[in-house]
């Protein structure tokens, strides 16, 4: 689905809160990089997930009555 030449410019295009294989990875890097301790998942920031919100293209389970909420079996949407 092409969106007037803007396809290609638009990253977000792949993301969806239902399916964790659409960002589990990045996430799980994005706390990788901001963690005081890897294994523990400890001050952890999850920038992307910040900015997703901050942009619409994530709200809070329960914002509103359809909001989505992390798919069952994605630890890091839990954590994101």
């Amino acid at each position: 689905q092409e969106d007037n030449g803007r396809e290609h410019q638009y990253p977000l295009r792949y993301f969806n809160i239902s399916e964790c294989s659409t960002y589990s990875n990045f996430w799980v890097w994005d706390l990788a990089l901001t963690c005081d301790n890897a294994t523990s998942l400890s001050n952890c920031q999850c920038k992307s997930a910040t900015i997703l919100f901050q942009y619409g293209e994530l709200e809070c389970p329960g914002t509103y009555a359809d909001s989505p909420s992390c798919p069952v079996g994605c630890p890091v949407c839990n954590t994101c």
